[in-house]
C-alpha cells in the first residue's frame, strides 16, 4: 500500500518539475476550422451561462515533454452532450472545481465543445475504526445536503 502512494507522488513531482512547452496560438482570423478534435481533463475554473463557456484548468499531463497545464475556454452550443456521469446535467447545475472531461475542436470563434462529462460529486464520511479507505467514500446522493459548496 506504501509503495503504490510512493509511486504516485514521485509521479506528481516528475510531472511537475519538466520544462514546458508553448501552448499553441489560436488559429488566425479567417482561418478554416480545425476537424481535429482534442481532449482536455481538468477541473472547471469559472463558468459564464450567458454565453454558455466554461474555463477549465488541465489537471494532470500524461508526457513528461508537456508538463504545463494548458487553461482552455470551452463553448457549449444547445446541442452539446453535457453529462454527470451517465446522466443529462443543465449547464446551470455546474460548478468550479467540478473535474471535467471535454472534447473540442478549435475554430476562428475559439474552442467549442462537442462532448462534456463532469464526475459524479463524492462525498466524505469519516472512517470507522477497522474500516478500510474506499468505505469512506460514497456516491453524493441527489439532494445530500453535504453537497452544497
Amino acid at each position: 500500500m506504501r509503495a503504490a502512494g510512493l509511486f504516485s507522488v514521485l509521479f506528481f513531482a516528475l510531472a511537475a518539475g519538466a520544462a514546458p512547452t508553448p501552448v499553441p496560438a489560436p488559429a488566425p482570423p479567417g482561418a478554416a476550422t480545425s476537424d481535429i478534435s482534442r481532449t482536455i481533463v481538468g477541473e472547471i475554473v469559472s463558468i459564464d451561462l450567458p454565453l454558455r463557456s466554461v474555463v477549465i484548468r488541465e489537471s494532470v499531463k500524461t508526457a513528461a515533454s508537456k508538463a504545463r497545464r494548458e487553461t482552455v475556454t470551452v463553448v457549449l452550443d444547445p446541442a452539446t452532450s453535457l453529462l454527470r456521469g451517465n446522466k443529462p446535467v443543465a449547464l446551470e447545475e455546474l460548478r468550479p472545481k467540478d473535474h471535467v472531461v471535454a472534447r473540442y475542436v478549435v475554430s476562428t470563434a475559439g474552442a467549442k465543445a462537442l462532448s462534456f462529462r463532469v464526475a459524479d460529486r463524492v462525498v466524505r464520511v469519516p472512517a470507522a475504526p477497522g474500516s478500510s479507505a474506499a468505505e469512506s467514500a460514497r456516491p453524493a446522493a441527489a439532494g445530500d445536503p453535504s453537497d452544497a459548496k
